[in-house]
């Protein structure tokens, strides 16, 4: 199942992986990961939000700005989310890391609260931060973070793809990435318990 949270797809919008090439570059921690929210802390049946971030946008080569006009996902069948919120989140890199994945939203954290400023919906955000500046600097950093809500089966988001414009030229990112939030639905092989 593929489903689209914003934006349009252009049929001559140039689709590549995460690479020295292109726009955008979104640096991304590993795949894979998993959040439980163990049952005894929740009500049978009671719907719950996992994050999941550490996507930091940055333009490569002075081909920016760069603007987000959609993001796509796909699920694995049966664990489809109830729903997918995506935010920009920026912070100050000297005190602050990027989030992996925590419990809750960043606008409703039940783990933490989100150092920095946490603003609505990824689609329309504009990346002008060179990749080059990014490395190993202390400053201001935006991280794209991904929001799941899901019942007692669990959910997965993954293969995210964002579109987005470079000028007036339409691009696809392509991000070889599975969250998993864990359920009864989820896979044994991924050790939620």
């Amino acid at each position: 199942m593929l489903l689209l949270v914003a934006g349009a797809c252009s049929a001559t919008s140039a689709v590549h992986k995460d690479d020295e090439a292109h726009p955008l570059s979104l640096t991304y921690g590993g795949s894979g990961e998993g959040t439980l929210l163990p049952p005894e802390e929740r009500a049978e049946g009671e719907v719950w939000a996992g994050t999941f971030g550490s996507f930091l946008p940055c333009t490569i080569g002075g081909k920016g700005p760069v603007r987000i006009t959609g993001i796509e996902w796909s699920s694995d069948k049966g664990l489809e989310p109830e729903s997918v919120e995506t935010f920009v989140r920026s912070f100050d890199s000297a005190t602050s890391d990027p989030y992996l994945s925590t419990h809750g939203t960043p606008l409703d954290p039940q783990d933490e609260e989100f150092d920095g400023e946490v603003e609505s919906d990824a689609v329309g955000y504009v990346a002008t931060a060179s990749c080059d500046d990014l490395a190993g600097s202390d400053g201001q950093l935006d991280e794209i973070m991904v929001a799941a809500s899901v019942g007692d089966a669990g959910g997965h988001i993954g293969e995210l793809r964002f579109h987005y414009e470079a000028g007036d030229d339409p691009y696809i990112l392509e991000i070889d990435w599975d969250f998993y939030l864990c359920g009864s639905a989820v896979p044994d092989d991924l050790e939620c318990s």
